[in-house]
């Protein structure tokens, strides 16, 4: 297994047994997702509307 796994876990051989320990990676699902959307949207898509329009779109009311 390596750090990349979806489980989060590496296995580590320390000489005497097996040890399964967890690794943090160095980005969480969160944070690959709003690198991935990032820069995604225009502002001049969304300029012109005011609070409650923004609100409105984004709530899909």
């Amino acid at each position: 297994m390596s750090p990349e796994t979806e489980g989060g876990v590496d296995v580590v051989d320390d000489g005497r047994m097996l040890r399964i320990v967890r690794v943090q990676s160095a980005e969480t699902p969160g944070q690959r997702l709003v690198r991935h959307m990032r820069g995604r949207a225009s502002a001049q898509e969304t300029a012109h509307l005011s609070t409650d329009e923004l609100m409105e779109l984004l709530r899909g009311e």
